[in-house]
């Protein structure tokens, strides 16, 4: 397991959520909701530290939401954040 706090800048387009797991090459993934990207983004993180099965709802994930739509922010966090 790992101590480290991966920071996750997310964009969104028209049908989709975005997101760049900035400390990580080739980390990126997409999603059609907040929680499902949150659950990508712990496989792509999983699968790129080759951490062990199972590691990805222990991954400590700071999500920094860049929409450029003033409602939609946090309204983002509360949906990943009910899931």
């Amino acid at each position: 397991m790992t101590d480290k706090t991966y920071r996750v800048v997310v964009t969104r387009e028209p049908r989709a959520w975005l997101a760049d797991i900035s400390d990580l090459a080739g980390g990126h993934t997409y999603a059609r909701n907040p929680p499902g990207l949150d659950d990508s983004v712990r496989q792509v993180i999983a699968m790129i530290e080759d951490l062990p099965e199972g590691a990805e709802p222990d991954l400590e994930i700071d999500y920094d939401y860049r929409t450029g739509e003033y409602d939609t922010d946090p309204m983002a966090v509360w949906l990943r954040l009910r899931h």
